[in-house]
């Protein structure tokens, strides 16, 4: 018999892909997909559940065109970025469209909680800030501009979960994405139901818990039948994306920083408990909890919401035909500090140390002079020196072990000038996976897991993540990038911040009609 292959699922903010593997890691089949998102208005944007689906669909039957690879198909799981749900009603069907992750409608609603429950009391149940992205804001949304819908509603799904359900047929979400709803009490490992009905919702609607890998049956005939998987293919549960890239690459042990490199940028610490103090919540970071098998693992994760966005919107701003590889080709060789040119990577607001929905980005230091490429590499230092104000942010509140090198996945893991940025920013090497798909093969296995191909996670992921390199950091540039982020990045939030509130406080409020 053939080598038995795994599908891992990955949808993202705008596109899902679809990756086949071998037990190994080694990448045999690929499709991607586009999943439209509509803005409506500035900060507005929502998707269909439909088009996830169809998007998922098209990914999945370009991945497996090669009728011998389909037939190797044993397990898959899908994995999605976090927040967004779709919202079914007790025939399965959408009663609303999906509020995209980072739609800023629900400033009010995060205002709301937290002077309604207290934001030290919520981290102490949640593990959460109240950032205006997280589910139970949407919900809120709804409950005072979509109440019919939710009043329809039965059950939400994250997008992982509805594109599971669409596939098996099956209901159930699991830790990792719940802990992305402010619904979810960590210390518990159970959904808040008393958090959730004191904020006037309904705790019925929040669907089944399950640990990642768990099996929850067949792709059903009909699908099977229309994409082309085998009948008896095993469907697992996900989960949310960071995190399961995270695990393929064994980075959730205590201690271990992940650096997640996708349209946001999250940073991951394992954790051998979960942290208490408030201080950690009022800088913006969050807490998490998942289960794989039979094991548990927790983690603090903090976030920027525009680092794959801020280098996407430059290339497309530079001409939609421009490639990425032309663009860092030039940047190279740019001198650190960009010809004395920076960029705020605030794009779609800000979250460390500051939570500020209002925040906007901004080229800083353009002379009649600067050329494209100083921009360029401006936006990859802002980018960098987010990232390293966030974790120092975190260093200053928890107690961290010394970081001794930072493990990078994602698509933007590819971009080895950022990388070098990156680490010279740290001042500390900067570890990545030749296999950039970290996502994608993480939930390959556990759709393997679910398939009963091997019994430990860990052991699997060792086997297929294959080889790795480290990029080190260049000490020549230590000095511009210590001042930059000290005396020029830092300090641009604050400068701009006034200025940036009067330009969004004209924004048309929430009307019914979404």
């Amino acid at each position: 018999m053939r080598e038995p292959l795994l599908l891992g699922v990955d949808a993202g903010t705008s596109r899902v892909r679809a990756l086949v593997f071998t037990l190994d890691g080694e990448v045999v089949g690929r499709g991607e997909a586009v999943a439209p998102t509509h803005s409506s208005r500035p900060g507005r944007s929502e998707q269909t559940a439909d088009g996830l689906w169809t998007a998922c669909c098209t990914a999945i039957t370009s991945a497996i065109a090669d009728p011998d690879i389909a037939a190797r198909v044993r397990g898959l799981s899908v994995a999605s970025c976090g927040e967004a749900f779709v919202p079914l009603d007790e025939h399965g069907e959408p009663t609303h469209s999906v509020i995209a992750w980072f739609d800023d409608r629900t400033v009010p609603m995060a205002d709301e909680v937290a002077r309604r429950l207290g934001a030290d009391e919520l981290f102490a149940v949640t593990g959460l800030t109240t950032d205006p992205t997280f589910s139970v804001m949407k919900l809120l949304w709804m409950r005072d501009h979509a109440a019919a819908a939710l009043a329809r509603t039965r059950v939400v799904l994250p997008v992982a979960h509805y594109l599971t359900w669409r596939l098996s047929g099956e209901i159930a979400a699991d830790l990792t994405l719940a802990s992305r709803t402010l619904a979810l009490d960590i210390h518990r490992r159970s959904w808040a139901t008393d958090l959730v009905a004191d904020l006037g919702l309904v705790p019925e609607i929040l669907p089944p818990l399950q640990p990642l890998g768990t099996l929850l049956g067949s792709v059903r005939r009909d699908v099977a039948h229309d994409l082309g998987l085998p009948p008896d293919c095993s469907v697992a549960v996900g989960g949310h994306d960071h995190v399961i890239g995270a695990l393929a690459v064994n980075g959730l042990a205590a201690g271990s920083t992940i650096d997640s490199l996708g349209t946001a940028e999250a940073i991951t610490v394992g954790l051998d408990r979960t942290i208490s103090d408030p201080a950690v919540g009022r800088l913006g970071f969050n807490q998490g909890i998942g289960t794989v098998g039979t094991d548990g693992f927790q983690y603090v994760l903090g976030s920027f919401l525009a680092s794959g966005a801020s280098t996407e919107w430059a290339r497309q701003l530079f001409g939609p035909d421009t490639a990425h590889a032309e663009l860092i080709a030039s940047a190279v060789n740019v001198p650190p500090g960009a010809n004395g040119v920076a960029f705020v990577p605030d794009l779609r607001g800000k979250l460390i140390p500051t939570q500020d929905p209002a925040a906007r980005g901004a080229w800083l230091g353009l002379t009649a002079e600067t050329d494209r490429s100083s921009m360029y590499r401006a936006v990859l230092e802002g980018v960098a020196l987010e990232a390293k104000q966030l974790l120092d942010s975190l260093g200053s509140v928890a107690p961290l072990p010394d970081v001794a090198s930072i493990r990078a996945i994602g698509g933007n893991t590819r971009n080895r000038l950022l990388l070098e940025i990156k680490a010279s920013v740290y001042e500390t090497p900067v570890e990545y996976s030749v296999m950039p798909e970290a996502t994608s093969f993480g939930a390959a296995l556990l759709g393997g897991l679910a398939a009963g191909l091997f019994t430990n996670f860990a052991a699997a992921a060792i086997r297929g993540v294959g080889d790795t390199a480290i990029v080190q950091p260049n000490p020549e540039w230590f000095e511009v990038y210590r001042h930059r982020l000290s005396e020029v990045h830092v300090p641009a939030y604050r400068t701009l911040s006034e200025i940036n509130h009067r330009l969004t406080s004209s924004r048309p409020a929430s009307t019914p009609d979404g």
